[in-house]
């Protein structure tokens, strides 16, 4: 039988030094053996709310969106906006500019330009599934496919934070994003992912122009990309 073998980061803080200050298990974590203080669980989309992906471009955007959305929060340190209970499979393309960049990305949550204090959290955000069908003699199999025509050389993420402040992003499954990162940070700073699992993607978590990021127990394969 096939071991799946994952990393679980205990800390990570990232300062706007270019620091890196990690502590971690020494090596991967059998997750048949190893008792974890995240354990490993099932996730049902069940439990979970069907939402479309979010876009959040400004301070006034936001609570514009909590009201729309009756979301919990007003926004402030002690009373922060509250995105929760999501199942978010489709992808939107935003295009950006700050002032390291112009482009586009295909994200599932996408925050810019904000500095109100706001939770992610107990959501599960994933690629679409499709069922395809193929023909084999006689025998008719159905099995889970790739969206027909989906490029794999455009660039998606799971969650995508650009020029923000005051984020957690904690209990979230990021799972299957194929070719972008489970969790993108982007010219933002304070912003704590915690107890989150990001599995199957094509990085982990990617952070760059930073202020002051922290990671805490978290599981992933992927790489953390400074």
């Amino acid at each position: 039988m096939k071991t799946n073998h994952f990393f679980l980061f205990l800390a990570i803080i990232i300062s706007s030094n270019g620091f890196l200050y990690q502590i971690s298990l020494d090596g991967p974590i059998d997750f048949n053996t190893t008792q974890l203080p995240y354990q490993k669980k099932v996730v049902y989309e069940e439990e979970f709310t069907p939402h479309a992906p979010i876009f959040i471009s400004s301070n006034d955007d936001f609570a514009l969106q909590t009201s729309e959305e009756d979301w919990k929060g007003t926004g402030t340190s002690n009373d922060p906006y509250i995105i929760e209970g999501y199942h978010i499979t489709e992808r939107i393309t935003i295009n950006y500019t700050n002032q390291y960049s112009i482009g586009s990305r295909e994200t599932k949550i996408l925050i810019q330009n904000t500095d109100v204090h706001f939770k992610i959290r107990n959501s599960l955000i994933e690629r679409p599934k499709f069922q395809c069908t193929t023909v084999n003699g006689t025998e008719t199999i159905v099995h889970p496919c790739d969206y027909p025509g989906e490029s794999i050389h455009n660039i998606r993420d799971g969650i995508t934070l650009i020029n923000t402040k005051n984020a957690i992003i904690e209990n979230v499954t990021i799972v299957n994003i194929r070719e972008g990162s489970g969790v993108h940070v982007i010219d933002s700073s304070n912003i704590f992912i915690q107890g989150n699992i990001i599995l199957d993607n094509s990085k982990g978590i990617k952070v760059k122009q930073f202020g002051k990021v922290l990671m805490v127990f978290f599981i992933t394969q992927q790489p953390i990309l400074i």
